[in-house]
């Protein structure tokens, strides 16, 4: 179900400074925004991007920053939906790094579900993902 107004702000809310903690390059302060769970999981696009818990959402974070200069995402076409404590949403995103070799962007998709505890929004599982491009828009599955 749609999540009503309060539960949309203080989600979006979440997701911005987590955002804006990983543009500020703050492991400590984009972890502060996902469960403490053993069970977390953070799912990126690449193959190996499977981080399941702190520890490796920590490893998965300094990846990312050692291997960028800068890091922005900016989020649209944003749903948002909630079932009591929990909520989920749904992204569709732009993220434009500096590497090595120059600035880079990726078009991507965001899912996040997140758990109300003790006041707070607090991310269980994440997963960025890119579109396949090898699949033709309008077919199920690719054409070989």
């Amino acid at each position: 179900m749609k999540a009503d107004a309060k539960t949309r702000a203080e989600i979006m809310k979440t997701i911005r400074e987590m955002w804006t903690a990983y543009s500020h390059r703050d492991i400590e302060e984009v972890l502060s925004f996902y469960a403490p769970d053993a069970d977390m999981v953070v799912l990126g696009s690449g193959p190996d991007e499977k981080y399941v818990g702190p520890k490796e959402a920590r490893k998965g974070l300094q990846r990312d920053f050692s291997q960028s200069e800068s890091a922005k995402v900016k989020l649209s076409n944003i749903r948002i939906s909630a079932a009591g404590k929990i909520a989920w949403l749904v992204a569709d995103c732009s993220f434009k790094a500096c590497v090595a070799q120059g600035e880079m962007s990726m078009a991507g998709r965001l899912t996040a579900i997140l758990e109300k505890r003790r006041g707070r929004w607090l991310i269980v599982q994440s997963h960025f993902s890119m579109p396949y491009f090898e699949q033709v828009v309008g077919q199920s599955f690719p054409q070989k």
